[in-house]
């Protein structure tokens, strides 16, 4: 857009001068953006071989989880990721890993045992290896949920199912805090492949556990 002080006639040649600047600008426009989603995913790839690499070695679920929560929460930029696991007999989910970003509440501690006969919606989403992906808190069709995610200051959401044996394990997810985000395809996907790692690393333990427990009943006989 150009304004003129006086009133002014753009010529021909002035109009095709505008043209031109406006194409230029058009094109560096476009070569920032192409810049930048080349950054990104070039930045998703390294976080997903990082997370593969730390999940052939790990030994230690706990270790495991809150070095992957960081890199992906300052990765993807968001206030908070996590992990939930569902326990099946008292019917509760506890908030077993936690990473905020800087002046970001936690909420791991309040999170403990939380009772899901009230978040149902939430549980079967999960159950059937839906997603939960939420750009507005107010769009969530489940009203205690909404009301749940606004007391931890959630303005957006993206959760995914974890599943070890086939069984609804928990799930693993992000918040954002500061202001609303639109969820793109590439972030739902870069969270299924994580939760993909996450699942197998858990199927490995429970393995390595019960081998461990029969070789201990073994003993004992």
């Amino acid at each position: 857009c150009v304004v003129f002080q006086h009133d002014y006639s753009p010529s021909e040649e002035d109009k095709h001068i505008i043209s031109i600047i406006a194409s230029a600008l058009a094109s560096e426009e476009t070569r920032r953006k192409s810049s930048g989603d080349l950054k990104k995913r070039l930045d998703y790839e390294k976080l997903l071989s990082r997370i593969s690499a730390l999940a052939v070695n790990a030994e230690d679920l706990m270790e495991f989880y809150n070095e992957i929560l960081a890199d992906m929460g300052e990765t993807l930029h968001v206030c908070r990721s996590y992990v939930f696991t569902y326990n099946r007999e008292n019917c509760t989910v506890s908030n077993i890993s936690e990473w905020c970003a800087p002046d970001i509440s936690p909420q791991i501690n309040n999170m403990q045992n939380q009772p899901v006969n009230e978040a149902l919606w939430w549980l079967e989403t999960m159950e059937q290896g839906g997603y939960i992906c939420y750009e507005k808190i107010d769009d969530i069709p489940d009203q205690w949920a909404k009301e749940f995610l606004k007391k931890q200051d959630i303005l957006s959401v993206l959760t995914v199912p974890l599943f070890a044996r086939k069984d609804y394990y928990g799930f693993v997810g992000f918040d954002m805090c500061r202001m609303e985000r639109r969820w793109p395809d590439e972030d739902l996907e870069l969270l299924l492949s994580i939760s993909r790692i996450i699942s197998s690393v858990i199927e490995r333990h429970l393995r390595e556990k019960a081998l461990e427990e029969t070789k201990e009943r073994n003993s004992a006989l």
